[in-house]
């Protein structure tokens, strides 16, 4: 790698700036001039400055401190390049290993030789840099009002604090650039806010399982949710098949809706006279139009058909802010509210996930 990184610099011999984006890039531009020095072999222009990156489709796969200082983000003058060459034309390549498999050696060789000849000669006759160009320069028109509004809305002594460090991150690199760090702390997950109140329900000696009943509660809930989207997908035109695995569906959640109204019925002590935040039977939070076109379904079927994703759940929040006081309900509601927090971390941890994913690809 050494010896071929310094015979290519030599043919760019009034070049001051060179960026070099390796697989690896992090390891091996640690000690690269120190080796160049030691070596009889290979020769560098000691006024080059050069610039280590990694592509990002390897960078995922390094740890965290790697992003900020080998991020092609952050190479002034790199562009929006993803920095893999190689990997770019597996996927064609894959299309001609099928033809290959029954080649011989030097067979196979001349084959793929062709066809990455034949992608060299398309990508210079195609101008594909030209159309590169034009879509990045369409880009940043589409973009500059967008960042102009935003900037006019920030405080003018930040925003020229921010330039000063990005200018400051670009010239000199290094730990600068951890200006680019993204500090968020850690959000407590579901599953650990339900093993702390677990452990302080055990340790004032209650054993009757709140916790796990209320976690069950919200799991139903949940359920319910992903079905009614099930049945609003599924419109009034189902096969045979989809009915059965409907039904199927929702026998098993009417048999955890069932267990649940029962476990919970000894810990929560309601009345007929008791008043409901929803009075109609809905569970709260639902989508109106998937509730719509639920019932377009169910006019296939007689009017005894069961619709367990629709039925109430009782929870504390299903009952209005009197009942609770009145029920003294306040314990069992806050340890709800915890539960329900832990469901919002988790959301907002896939969300995170999700769009970290997308930014990986696009």
């Amino acid at each position: 790698m050494d010896y071929s990184i310094c015979q290519a610099l030599k043919r760019f011999p009034h070049h001051v700036q060179a960026l070099i984006i390796y697989d690896i890039c992090c390891q091996w531009s640690l000690h690269f001039r120190q080796r160049v020095l030691e070596s009889k072999f290979l020769e560098l222009f000691d006024s080059l400055e050069i610039i280590g990156a990694v592509g990002k489709w390897h960078l995922a796969t390094h740890i965290p401190e790697c992003f900020l200082k080998f991020s092609l983000n952050f190479v002034e003058g790199a562009g929006e390049v993803d920095g893999e060459i190689l990997e770019t034309l597996w996927s064609p390549l894959d299309e001609v290993a099928g033809l290959t498999q029954a080649m011989s050696i030097s067979h196979a060789q001349e084959v793929i030789d062709d066809h990455m000849n034949d992608s060299n000669w398309w990508k210079i006759i195609s101008d594909s840099l030209c159309t590169k160009r034009s879509r990045a320069t369409k880009g940043v028109s589409e973009m500059k009002p967008a960042f102009e509004q935003l900037t006019e809305c920030l405080d003018a002594s930040l925003v020229r604090e921010w330039t000063e460090q990005e200018r400051v991150a670009m010239e000199q690199r290094g730990d600068h650039l951890k200006i680019y760090e993204v500090v968020a702390k850690k959000l407590p997950t579901l599953a650990e806010i339900r093993l702390k109140l677990s452990e302080t329900e055990v340790q004032h000696r209650n054993l009757s399982g709140l916790v796990s009943t209320i976690t069950e509660g919200l799991a139903i809930e949940k359920s319910q949710m992903l079905l009614q989207c099930h049945v609003a997908s599924l419109g009034s035109t189902c096969s045979v098949a989809q009915k059965n695995e409907l039904l199927d569906r929702r026998r098993k959640l009417e048999a955890r809706i069932s267990a649940y109204e029962h476990k919970v019925s000894v810990i929560i002590k309601l009345n007929d006279d008791v008043r409901w935040a929803m009075q109609d039977g809905r569970t709260p939070g639902m989508d109106p139009e998937a509730g719509e076109a639920s019932d377009d379904l169910l006019d296939l079927y007689p009017d005894e058909w069961f619709t367990p994703e629709k039925e109430r759940i009782t929870l504390p929040s299903a009952l209005t802010a009197g009942e609770i006081d009145h029920l003294a309900l306040k314990p069992i509601a806050m340890i709800e509210s915890e539960l329900r927090k832990g469901q919002v971390m988790d959301a907002l941890g896939g969300l995170h996930l999700a769009l970290g994913e997308k930014s990986l690809r696009f």
